[in-house]
């Protein structure tokens, strides 16, 4: 359960408790105000008297939080450190589209899945780049590129035989199954 005493939520992707909206994840751990207009740091191009945000910086990584056209956060990709928006890269694990802070992803790219607000590449495929898995060759189960597997479906009748599976011995490919 998260702390909503403390302005957590559960975040239904990655089941992580992050800040509920309008909020930031301080360095000290807690939730933190996104700040509003006139605050240099609000992310805000355009104030009104009001004040509103009449317009977000988008240059700067901001957009309009759509329940609260007034408040501007970080566009996907980057995250609020109370000073402004920072990508989502760095400490965090390849294949992360969208984060919360510089330690915690809660959307990853195709063929990765999120566990424990880090990203890594499905099982039967490979991580090619920092944004990109790839599936390991056929028969294979494990591998770490399209040509060197570490472990063969053994169930389907696959061996493995210098870093490629290879059907028994008697055995032929019919599809995916030998």
């Amino acid at each position: 359960m998260c702390d909503t005493a403390n302005l957590f939520t559960q975040d239904p992707s990655s089941l992580a408790c992050i800040c509920i909206p309008g909020y930031y994840l301080a360095a000290n751990g807690s939730c933190e105000s996104i700040p509003l207009c006139p605050a240099n740091n609000s992310g805000c191009a355009n104030c009104s008297a009001t004040p509103s945000c009449l317009l977000c910086d988008a240059a700067a990584f901001f957009t309009t939080y759509l329940p609260n056209p007034a408040l501007c956060v970080c566009q996907p990709g980057y995250y609020f450190d109370g000073v402004g928006c920072l990508p989502c890269t760095g400490s965090l694990s390849a294949g992360c589209l969208d984060c919360v802070s510089a330690t915690l992803c809660v959307t990853c790219a195709a063929n990765f899945t999120l566990f424990n607000g880090n990203c890594s590449c499905l099982p039967a495929y490979y991580q090619f780049n920092a944004s990109t898995c790839l599936q390991c060759a056929t028969g294979c189960l494990l591998c770490t590129g399209a040509t060197a597997c570490q472990v063969c479906d053994t169930a389907k009748n696959f061996t493995l035989v210098a870093g490629v599976c290879q059907c028994n011995a008697g055995m032929f490919l019919n599809g995916t199954i030998c």
